[in-house]
């Protein structure tokens, strides 16, 4: 059982090295596209297609396509799906680019949350294949509708903190210094 189970697992380092590499080299062309043109929008196709891929490498009892639709597929979905939100979260909060960047990547986190009982419920009901499938097909949809929300600021934006009343300049941040106490 140990053999076969770092044979699976071998899927997920696929998965995060595919995401490590769409989000290295996918990231300016995300940056550039934004997040609603058409070429942007195979990050659903990826992702989407990758999970219900699973499914059918789970039908076919194959590992290698498992490590093909979940691993690379999926994995370069996921990376670069995760590109677009933070990036633009970045650009409407720029006096809180950490805050923004934690709270998408607790969003990546937090739908766990629901998925993970959903997939449970449906593996119960419907078995694993059909559960690859439907939430192949959730994603893709979720994904679509949530992508037409989110944009990037218009050109020129800033919060209400970062300018200066006076001279439409950007206010220079105060360095807190622990010397100072």
């Amino acid at each position: 059982m140990a053999g076969a189970t770092s044979q699976i697992s071998l899927a997920f380092r696929y998965c995060h090295l595919s995401a490590w590499f769409s989000c290295s080299f996918m990231g300016k062309f995300v940056e550039k596209k934004g997040n609603r043109e058409f070429p942007v929008c195979i990050r659903r196709v990826f992702f989407g297609v990758g999970v219900m891929g699973t499914g059918l490498a789970t039908a076919f009892e194959s590992l290698a396509l498992m490590y093909f639709f979940y691993g690379i597929v999926g994995g370069i979905g996921l990376g670069i799906g995760y590109i677009a939100p933070v990036s633009t979260l970045v650009k409407w909060f720029p006096d809180h680019r950490g805050l923004a960047t934690g709270l998408a990547i607790m969003g990546f986190g937090f739908a766990s949350l629901i998925s993970g009982p959903a997939g449970e419920a449906l593996v119960s009901s419907v078995g694993i294949s059909n559960t690859f499938y439907i939430l192949g097909a959730s994603y893709l949809i979720i994904m679509l509708a949530a992508s037409q929300y989110l944009a990037p600021p218009p050109e020129g934006w800033q919060p209400k903190g970062m300018q200066d009343e006076k001279s439409d300049e950007p206010k220079k941040r105060k360095r807190i210094s622990n010397d100072s106490q």
